[in-house]
């Protein structure tokens, strides 16, 4: 069976302005960052939450950890389910993104058709 490398993936849950989540950006990390506020940066921020008081996750986090539990009950070796997580994930994140240039596509075709 031919394994995946998982790309490195970060959570940086006091974001700030973004500075950190940019460099860790630039050297190919993979980063979810959040912060209590948005401070207005051009860095993005995935959600705004306090993570201190968090009793929920956002909802996206609750289908991955519905999906976490589903994968470590099919696998008894860690490394296979590691595999489909990251395929998994992956999937996910390019379907957004597909989704995401066909919105975009259609804002651009309703502005020219104006």
């Amino acid at each position: 069976m031919k394994r995946r490398r998982a790309r490195s993936r970060r959570c940086f849950a006091a974001a700030g302005r973004g500075a950190i989540t940019r460099v860790l950006q630039q050297h190919g990390h993979r980063v979810i960052g959040s912060d209590i506020c948005d401070y207005g940066s051009d860095t993005k921020l995935d959600f705004v939450a306090d993570f201190l008081t968090c009793t929920r996750l956002p909802p996206d986090w609750r289908r991955l950890r519905v999906l976490i539990e589903s994968v470590l009950e099919r696998h008894h070796d860690v490394g296979a389910a590691i595999d489909e997580l990251v395929g998994a994930l992956d999937d996910e994140l390019e379907a957004r993104a597909a989704d995401r240039v066909a919105d975009l596509r259609q804002q651009v075709e309703q502005g020219e058709n104006q």
